[in-house]
Parts: C-alpha cells; structure tokens; sequence
C-alpha cells in the first residue's frame, strides 16, 4: 500500500488493491506477543494491535497464492500489508517491538507445491529498530528444512527503495525475479517474500528456502510466527 492511495477507515483500513489493518500503522507500542491466547483466530493485543494468534503463537508473515503484491516499498514493510486471515505481512515495526524485550523464539513453516512440508524453527529471535535498519538477530536452529536463515543473521532489512545489503553490484531486493524485502547479505539462502511463481524463472526467483528446495524450486507457502514467553 502507498499513501497516495485513496482508502476509507472503517473496521479496518480498506485501499484500492488489498485490505490494510489499521493496527499495522507505524508507531503502535506496547506489543505483547499471543503467548496467553489458546485460540486459533483473529485476536486483538493489549496495544490494540490486530493479530493473528496459533496456538499460542503470533503470526506475522504468510504467503498461499500470490494474491497479496509482496513487492513494497520500505514504509509498506515498516507498517505491514495484507490481510490478517490470508496473505500478510505484520510490519517491521510491530516485529521490532514484539521482541525487543528479549526471550523470543521463531518458527517457519513451508509448504512446496505438492503439499510436502518442512519447518525451521529458532530458539532466539528478534529485530532491531528502524534506526538501526530492523537487523535481524536469530539463532538455535532445530527442525526438518535445514538452516537458510543463518546466512542472514545481523543482517539489515533492504527493499527496492532501501539497498541495505552488501552486494555492490546491485539491489539484491529487484535483482532476483521481482521486488521484495529481506534482511539481504550478498544476496540470500533464503527470501519468503519473494514473487509467488510456480515455476522458478532464474536461480533464487520466487519464495526460496535454499537447504531444502534449492535456488531453482520456488515454494508454495510460508508462515513465520513467533512467541515470546
């Protein structure tokens, strides 16, 4: 979403291509995580903050059917796009206060495009503030997919609008298929928000999780939660 779209605020914030909760603008604190919620649905934090909790966890990225443009500018992933209940991002800057206190775990899980799945999961987890270009911070990996997020730890987040990574020849944002966001080195073993394909159109295009499918073999479907306890 950009703000030069029209939209209407009602229940939640409604834009021209995609729905946009309202509780995803920049500057909501307090975050708590859905450690206390036992239910698998829409819940509201005590900071107001709509999200989506999973047994205990709170979902803050899921990618189905490409239905949701995961190509956005640096303030669309600071703020979150999406829908809660479908494709979504949460934003950065309710992933950073969420876990600023410490003491958070992350997990992924992946889906490829005849419904084999894997999971990562991380014993540690947190981001950085914008200040400091939402770096990221992860480690403890145990699960089935092998580790492609190791490669990216303290890493800062890029966009197409924002190069924070350290690949001195391009974006690694656009430079792969289409226009994403990342925590990019010189470029990725992993990017679950990449561009939904079927079909890989070069090496690392589309959703990527290089230790289990490699760079060729996009994935269908994705979802990152964290818990901190």
């Amino acid at each position: 979403m950009t703000y030069s779209q029209q939209c209407r605020q009602v229940l939640t914030t409604v834009c021209d291509d995609d729905v946009v909760n309202s509780s995803m603008q920049k500057g909501a604190k307090g975050i708590t995580s859905c450690s206390t919620s036992s239910s698998n649905d829409p819940h509201n934090l005590t900071s107001g903050v709509e999200v989506y909790c999973e047994d205990g966890w709170t979902i803050f990225q899921r990618r189905i059917d490409g239905s949701v443009s995961f190509g956005r500018r640096w303030d669309d992933y600071a703020n979150g796009f999406g829908q809660i209940d479908g494709e979504f991002w949460l934003g950065l800057d309710n992933i950073h206060e969420m876990t600023r206190g410490g003491g958070c775990r992350l997990k992924i899980e992946l889906w490829g495009f005849h419904r084999n799945q894997r999971h990562a999961d991380y014993s540690s987890f947190s981001i950085e503030s914008a200040e400091n270009l939402y770096r990221l911070h992860v480690s403890g990996y145990s699960g089935n997919a092998g580790d492609s997020l190791a490669y990216h730890n303290g890493r800062p987040f890029s966009t197409e609008d924002s190069d924070n990574d350290s690949w001195t020849s391009g974006n690694c944002a656009t430079g792969y298929g289409g226009s994403q966001g990342w925590w990019f080195g010189a470029c990725s073993y992993s990017s679950l928000n990449g561009v939904w394909m079927r079909q890989s159109s070069g090496a690392a295009h589309g959703i990527i999780w290089k230790h289990w499918k490699g760079w060729k073999k996009p994935l269908k479907e994705t979802k990152m939660k964290l818990r901190c306890d």
